[in-house]
């Protein structure tokens, strides 16, 4: 049985300040699925065995998240904690993550209360570069995150839309001759957004870079279409995989419910980009 987290977020901040569908998110409980539903694994489960077929570099991320990883990871969390906004939803994200494991170079996109970074952080490599990018500028917490770096790690913040060239800029800047080992996409949940981001920074990821998209099942509202169309769009040229918090790692499907759900991390392996592919033969 999938366990849903019911996640609601408030806060009183303006839409210039903030990428708008960071907040006032709607719950992840599906009021329209039955006990039945359930049983078999909705809202994602059950699916032809096709679906499951899925990229072996996949592997690290199959086995469930356990009591302890989500413990650990909420409690370190923790002191990054923003106003009423309760514990975040982290077995998703603990699962797919799991291929950061020693790597050097990461740039994440809607930072919010820089608690995912520190988690990042101490899966990386102790010379590790982190880079974060938000709308909102935040001292406190980028110097509390600072804290919490291994001592030869280094973590920029790029206060703009990611959507800029100047942030685009600072961070063609910032890395110089390196290239990204993951780019981790949070911040505008609309599909432009999201598939803006995809376009804008793909030039930094190396070929054996990884692309992580959050909220990737969430299909919008009445006025913007959400990140899962988006991934609907990248899916007809470059393959895409889904890992939740409860089910196999599986090829991307969009949500047979209308409700919103957020949450579930999509995959796309750089190496896998047709671009790519074309330009290395």
């Amino acid at each position: 049985m999938v366990t849903l987290v019911q996640a609601k977020v408030e806060c009183e901040m303006d839409n210039e300040t903030a990428y708008s569908s960071q907040f006032n998110r709607p719950s992840r409980v599906i009021e329209t699925l039955n006990a039945a539903e359930y049983a078999v694994g909705a809202p994602f489960a059950p699916l032809p065995r096709s679906f499951h077929l899925v990229d072996p570099r996949l592997a690290v991320a199959q086995p469930l998240a356990s009591d302890d990883e989500v413990r650990n990871t909420v409690t370190a969390r923790a002191k990054f904690r923003f106003g009423d906004y309760g514990d975040p939803y982290v077995a998703d994200v603990l699962r797919a993550f799991r291929m950061l494991k020693g790597k050097s170079c990461y740039l994440e996109i809607g930072i919010f209360d820089r608690g995912n970074l520190a988690y990042v952080a101490s899966l990386l490599a102790d010379d590790a570069v982190l880079i974060g990018i938000d709308v909102q500028d935040d001292p406190e917490r980028d110097a509390l995150l600072r804290a919490q770096l291994k001592p030869g790690q280094t973590y920029h913040a790029v206060i703009a839309s990611s959507r800029s060239p100047e942030a685009v800029h600072q961070v063609r800047q910032i890395l110089g001759d390196k290239r990204l080992d993951a780019v981790f996409i949070d911040g505008d949940h609309t599909a432009y957004g999201a598939l803006a981001d995809y376009a804008l920074y793909e030039e930094f990821v190396a070929d054996d870079g990884v692309f992580f998209f959050h909220d990737s099942v969430w299909e919008g509202d009445d006025v913007h279409k959400g990140v899962c169309d988006a991934l609907d769009e990248i899916s007809r040229v470059d393959p895409i995989y889904m890992i939740d918090g409860s089910n196999p790692v599986r090829r991307f499907c969009r949500p047979f419910w209308r409700d919103s759900l957020w949450g579930v991390v999509a995959v796309i392996f750089a190496s896998d980009q047709k671009w790519r592919v074309s330009l290395n033969r």
